[in-house]
């Protein structure tokens, strides 16, 4: 029987509308709850945008894999370490000593921080959400520069770090699909963005009226828990979708200064379709490209395993069952450990994306066919409860870039002893071996949710196919830790 599960609300002061001004008037309710709309772009040769998928890959001569790394938020600020393409990660590379003051142990600050490429030149930077604006320090061979501001609206007096409705929706994305990563996040009056120049972020400004208190986005965090940025029409762009009481709603960027109509692109994902009952549902909708079209589909766990639905570029069709795993029957609904690894990487390098998740006996896998997963199996038995896995530190610390640059996502994850990652064959994982010795491990004060809740595998040199197989969308906090937040 199911434990009952309680999410915490928080109302936002009416001051934070004060943040953003409205670039329009609100959408009217008949054209929001419209299923699609005329001239939306679906052309699949644009720049590839942070979340969507290409047909390129690797392993047929298209393209280069960018070199991965292993990178986090440390004691001494945050820092990076890249992968041999053999067997191990190299020399820990530190850098934007910002990250180390006081106030980044808080957690509205440090879970803020990612690692994206705001500067265009191929390789990811770091950012975060301090007290006093957005803090970004740039990449390089040697490490991270010195961070600088270079969001100065975003401060905790603009009460950006009021709640986390707020803070917890903050995400580098490319928008504009010029190959730099902007800022976005839930404000008040709706989605708020801020453009990359390459050396810091324009100024703030409403890029949707939707998403909105006054839209009851706040309520629940199964409505603002699941806003993501896919490339849901495939022009190289992110645009912005998140599930509200009708099910997923979408709106179209268009590359400069605002994200379209709010659209309903599928009725199947509300509250009507227990989509809102448990967080092991809505928290594990993600928008994949599952049959390899440039378009970012949409996915999540249902009672009885994966259910998916496709994108036409101006809705996403029916939902259909693609997977009988993963089920409740399975017990994939008791923790985080479990739903909150159900992730979908390209394993075997087709552009298709595949669906992965620890059980309690290891990690299962299915392979995408572009109709379904198909043979969904068990793909590795060493990330078991058995060997400690169940930990949250450990379990949801799983991710699947790819390592060895082959095309394939691989298996990598924090053990108590370090970073381990175990290599894909396109049909199965290897055994994992160690690829960090004592760095990341529990004896160096990994089990820190500031510290392990920041690990992410991002690129550390420029490759041409990034971003299909050098590794999956960033995990949000809600994969991490479930809600309501222990951080």
């Amino acid at each position: 029987m199911r434990a009952i599960e309680f999410h915490q609300t928080r109302i936002i002061p009416a001051l934070l509308l004060s943040l953003v001004t409205a670039c329009g008037s609100a959408v009217p309710d008949d054209l929001a709850d419209m299923t699609s709309s005329e001239g939306l772009s679906t052309d699949p040769n644009g720049a590839l945008g942070f979340e969507t998928t290409s047909h390129e890959t690797s392993n047929n001569g298209f393209c280069t894999p960018a070199t991965v790394g292993i990178c986090a938020h440390t004691t001494t600020g945050a820092g990076c370490s890249a992968s041999d393409g053999v067997s191990a990660f190299g020399p820990f590379l530190g850098g934007a000593s910002v990250f180390a003051q006081p106030e980044w142990s808080n957690g509205s600050k440090w879970a803020t921080i990612e690692f994206a490429d705001v500067s265009g030149d191929g390789r990811d930077d770091v950012c975060g959400r301090g007290a006093s604006g957005i803090s970004c320090a740039l990449g390089s061979a040697t490490g991270f520069g010195t961070a600088t501001i270079w969001g100065s609206q975003w401060t905790d007096a603009n009460l950006w770090g009021s709640a986390d409705n707020i803070w917890a929706t903050l995400r580098f994305v490319d928008i504009t699909g010029d190959g730099k990563a902007d800022v976005c996040a839930r404000a008040l009056g709706g989605i708020a963005c801020a453009v990359s120049n390459g050396s810091g972020f324009g100024a703030l400004s409403l890029w949707s009226t939707d998403y909105s208190n006054a839209r009851q986005w706040h309520t629940d965090p199964s409505r603002w828990g699941t806003i993501q940025y896919p490339d849901v029409d495939g022009d190289g762009r992110a645009d912005v979708c998140g599930r509200d009481t009708t099910g997923i709603r979408c709106a179209i960027s268009n590359g400069s200064t605002q994200f379209g109509w709010n659209l309903l692109w599928s009725t199947e994902f509300g509250n009507n379709s227990s989509w809102t009952d448990h967080v092991d549902f809505w928290a594990t909708i993600q928008f994949p490209d599952v049959n390899g079209d440039g378009r970012a589909d949409v996915c999540g766990r249902l009672t009885d395993g994966i259910k998916c639905a496709l994108s036409t570029g101006l809705g996403f069709g029916a939902l259909s069952s693609w997977s009988g795993d993963f089920t409740d029957t399975g017990e994939w609904y008791t923790t985080p450990s479990r739903w909150g690894t159900i992730q979908f990487p390209d394993l075997n390098g087709d552009g298709m994306a595949d669906v992965c998740g620890r059980s309690s006996s290891g990690v299962r896998c299915g392979l995408s066919d572009g109709t379904k997963f198909a043979g969904t199996s068990q793909w590795d038995t060493m990330y078991s409860d058995a060997n400690q896995w169940h930990h949250d530190y450990h379990a949801n610390t799983i991710q699947f870039p790819d390592v060895n640059a082959d095309g394939k996502a691989d298996l990598c994850g924090r053990s108590s002893l370090g970073i381990q990652c175990s290599l894909s064959s396109g049909w199965s994982f290897n055994a994992p071996t160690l690829w960090t010795v004592n760095l990341f491990s529990n004896a160096w004060g990994w089990t820190a949710n500031q510290y392990w809740g920041t690990i992410d595998f991002p690129r550390l040199t420029a490759g041409t196919c990034w971003p299909i197989n050098d590794r999956t969308p960033r995990l949000r906090l809600i994969q991490r830790f479930g809600y309501p937040f222990n951080l």
